[in-house]
């Protein structure tokens, strides 16, 4: 049974941009590479021998996918922050690319532009309105 880790780690570490799309078309031909090599033997493999085979290079995209996965998960990073500040008891931060990172009663929320933050604030404030008491004993 061939370790096939080496070749396809090697595959994958030269491409030029490491895709998911990249890798799956570097074992898509590892695999019809091995494939039309075994059947091409001369003496011919017997069929276990080249289910071991593809089993060994199947374990070997496996690790290396695992791998490319885990390099991925890096938390990808915020840009710079242009500024920040406390209005309100609310505390902000005003990113380069416009979102805004506002601490809220609710939670830290990550609002794409002020418009939106504005926005959220209004409605919050809408729905606290029709929900208060004071607003139940108006209606009535």
């Amino acid at each position: 049974m061939t370790d096939y880790y080496p070749v396809i780690a090697r595959l994958v570490a030269d491409l030029t941009q490491n895709t998911g799309k990249g890798r799956i078309e570097i074992y898509q031909r590892a695999r019809a590479t091995l494939f039309g090599e075994l059947q091409g033997l001369k003496p011919p493999l017997t069929e276990s021998e080249i289910t071991r085979e593809r089993l060994s290079l199947e374990k070997a995209i496996r690790k290396v996918e695992a791998e490319a996965v885990r390099r991925k998960v890096v938390p990808p990073r915020r840009p710079a922050v242009l500024k920040a500040g406390v209005i309100e008891d609310m505390v902000y931060t005003v990113f380069q690319d416009g979102s805004i990172e506002a601490k809220l009663p609710e939670g830290t929320l990550t609002f794409s532009s002020l418009d939106e933050l504005n926005g959220y604030i209004v409605e919050k404030d809408r729905r606290e309105a029709t929900c208060s008491p004071a607003a139940e004993t108006a209606a009535r």
